[in-house]
């Protein structure tokens, strides 16, 4: 065996055959066939539950309600992408009232950081909501209280 692997010959039959060996495992695009050769275990569809969703408005002047706190995310594409999506959670689920107007309406609610080659379901895909102008109001506050509830010893003051 040891004076095989010394010939020349011998190596070169050797790499001969697997040259031929992984020749004949790289898939082949026929022309007469469209698209991509689709292996059905790479691609993978996940739902990702209970992702947050942000709320982008004026906090100083706006109220807003009706945006749900949660919803479900669909990824669907390459195994490794959705398996890195669902697992890092690197994205962002956002509903942006930037330039909404006072008063109900629906908004979409949107992703953002994900990559472009997975296909994304948002659950529920819009929301409802309701936007109404920020009121400040400053009342004066003054405690009443019984001076029987006062135990005997101590005594009650107002501070002013």
């Amino acid at each position: 065996m040891d004076k095989w692997m010394d010939n020349p010959w011998f190596i070169k039959v050797v790499a001969l055959v697997l040259a031929v060996l992984l020749f004949g495992s790289v898939p082949k695009n026929d022309p007469d066939k469209p698209g991509d050769v689709n292996v059905p275990s790479d691609e993978k569809v996940e739902t990702v539950e209970e992702v947050p969703v942000k709320r982008i408005y004026d906090t100083d002047t706006l109220v807003v309600s009706g945006v749900p706190e949660t919803v479900s995310v669909t990824l669907q594409g390459p195994k490794n992408l959705v398996q890195q999506a669902k697992t890092l959670r690197n994205f962002e689920v956002f509903v942006d009232l930037t330039d909404a107007e006072l008063g109900n309406q629906r908004v979409p609610i949107t992703i953002k950081d994900v990559s472009d080659r997975l296909t994304v379901t948002i659950e529920p895909g819009y929301a409802n909501v309701s936007i109404q102008e920020k009121v400040t109001k400053e009342f004066r506050v003054e405690a009443e209280f019984s001076s029987n509830i006062v135990e005997e010893g101590y005594i009650a003051r107002s501070r002013r």
